[in-house]
């Protein structure tokens, strides 16, 4: 009977433990990691951190921040395990503790983050940037007096933290705390002198009118504000003017109007854009804030989107436009001069300027506490004189609501030399 033929035995791969590198080369190695680290390059940062950990596995702060690395780049498990051996190595480390909030709260472990800052600061009293992720947690959650606790423990500890002076700033306009809204907002000037967002806020809140505010806070404002604008806005504040500038512009549009070229004036998230598009043969969009064009994106209706100022759009324009529609914009905008003149150059002879503003007594315009423009319809109306408009149509409206109130606001729609029949 042959004998069966044995195979050969695989040698066991051994796990090779490099030599430990000399301190002074790991502390080169560590800085040039963060260097990268800071630069973004963090693909660079991860390899050198795991380097260092071929030659000490037990290397905790090696660990713990190439697990930082690998949540910067969105890996959060990855993330979650690393962290979590740097703390059974090192479970004293406030930073540690402080690094696995944030990668709970990435993965929506929100209570498990919150549990996690809370450890870091019973590990170091002091540790700032915890108290202002914990008032993050419950601003959202609608705990606003721990929420404020928290963020003016930040500023205690450290008084140049601008995301804890806004973030306290916001909460309490939120609540219509006006006195204390202007404490907080000259408190963070004195640090951020500036600061054009902080200027415009405290402005509106001392009765100082302002002619229009800085594009630096719509950007800020509305970027922030990109992916929950349009279902707070009509959820939550019951927004609909979208729909009476569309009703209210179809008076003065033929039958069946179509091929015209239209531009929607501080587009925003495109709310106007499917409402025009019909009558469109062109439908441009244009608004400051690159998120809230992105979600204008999204909705596939515009022809074109272009981030930039209203009034550069309106000077691209000669004598070429049917229809401008601007919802909900001259809010932002106090004086509104330079935009009619652009309007009057750029819509042809009987073309159409459809628009929203909040309403005011007296002849010009004022800044409210809300931060927001009112514009009289004296002041409308003499711009409209001045710049060729006829009156078509101008009524009085429920635009949205505001700290539960209703927010009155007039649509107008204007025609460039005359009023169509």
């Amino acid at each position: 009977m042959a004998s069966k033929s044995r195979k050969p035995k695989r040698k066991k791969k051994r796990k090779v433990r490099l030599k430990p590198a000399p301190e002074s080369q790991v502390q080169k190695w560590k800085l040039a990691a963060r260097g990268h680290f800071e630069r973004g390059e963090f693909d660079k940062a991860g390899e050198i951190y795991r380097r260092i950990l071929k030659h000490d596995p037990d290397e905790h702060s090696a660990t713990h921040n190439l697990g930082v690395v690998h949540h910067s780049l969105g890996d959060q498990e990855k993330a979650l395990e690393l962290i979590d051996r740097a703390i059974e190595r090192e479970p004293a480390s406030a930073e540690y503790h402080f690094s696995l909030g944030n990668v709970f709260v990435e993965l929506g472990r929100t209570e498990e983050g919150e549990q996690a800052f809370l450890r870091a600061i019973e590990l170091e009293p002091a540790h700032a940037p915890a108290y202002n992720n914990l008032g993050v947690i419950e601003r959202k959650s609608a705990r606003f007096r721990e929420a404020e606790v928290h963020f003016r423990k930040v500023l205690e500890i450290r008084p140049d933290v601008k995301d804890a002076h806004q973030s306290l700033i916001a909460l309490l306009l939120q609540e219509g705390r006006h006195e204390e809204s202007r404490t907080a907002l000259k408190a963070f000037l004195n640090v951020f002198p500036d600061n054009p967002s902080a200027k415009h806020m405290l402005a509106s809140l001392v009765g100082e009118t302002t002619e229009t505010v800085p594009s630096e806070y719509v950007t800020s404002l509305f970027d922030g504000y990109a992916q929950t604008f349009d279902a707070h806005l009509t959820r939550d504040l019951h927004y609909h003017t979208p729909e009476l500038l569309r009703n209210a512009a179809g008076r003065f549009l033929d039958e069946g109007a179509a091929g015209l070229r239209v531009l929607d004036l501080g587009c925003g998230t495109g709310l106007c854009g499917p409402l025009f598009r019909d009558p469109a043969e062109t439908l441009i969009g244009v608004d400051l804030s690159p998120g809230m064009l992105a979600k204008a994106q999204e909705k596939n209706v515009y022809d074109e989107l272009i981030e930039g100022d209203l009034t550069d759009a309106l000077r691209a324009e000669s004598g070429t436009l049917d229809l401008v529609v601007s919802a909900d914009v001259f809010v932002y905008v106090g004086a509104l001069r330079e935009v009619f003149a652009g309007c009057a150059a750029a819509i042809r002879p009987g073309g159409l300027f459809a628009f929203s503003v909040e309403s005011c007594q007296g002849e010009e315009f004022v800044l409210r506490p809300s931060g927001r423009y009112a514009h009289s319809t004296v002041y409308i109306r003499g711009l409209a004189s001045e710049f060729g408009f006829s009156e078509a149509l101008c009524e009085e409206a429920i635009l949205r609501t505001g700290a539960h109130q209703p927010i009155t606001g007039h649509i107008f729609v204007l025609t460039k030399g005359f009023v169509s029949q």
